[in-house]
């Protein structure tokens, strides 16, 4: 008989090497939870016990299983329902001249320093 207290706080009893294994394979048994050591009038980790052991051992030999998505991103990946801009959709193309940035030198910190306090140097 094995007395395992689950990690919602509830107490289960097991009355089997068998029925304590299938709650272990049905995760209704977790590594945070707790077993009773009757020789020692304590409770322990279960992942000390023996049996919790050798299932945790079979999940580590078994081979993963297969991804349910062959593609990951964040991203669609199909481009073809992509909206239009707002140029595209007036019939016509961006040009150059709307799309180019212009650069501006760069100011100095005592000029934008200067320019938020209000002076201004001559």
């Amino acid at each position: 008989m094995y007395l395992v207290e689950l990690t919602s706080g509830k107490e289960a009893v097991y009355r089997s090497v068998d029925e304590f294994t299938a709650a272990i394979r049905r995760s209704e048994v977790s590594s945070q939870a707790r077993i009773y050591h009757r020789a020692s009038s304590r409770w322990i980790p279960v992942t000390l016990h023996p049996q919790f052991r050798k299932v945790a051992a079979e999940w580590a030999a078994e081979p993963p299983r297969p991804l349910l998505r062959t593609q990951w991103t964040f991203y669609r990946a199909d481009t073809a329902e992509r909206a239009p801009g707002p140029y595209e959709a007036a019939g016509e193309r961006a040009s150059t001249e709307a799309t180019a940035t212009r650069t501006m030198p760069a100011r100095s910190w005592r000029s934008v320093l200067g320019g938020l306090i209000g002076h201004h140097q001559g």
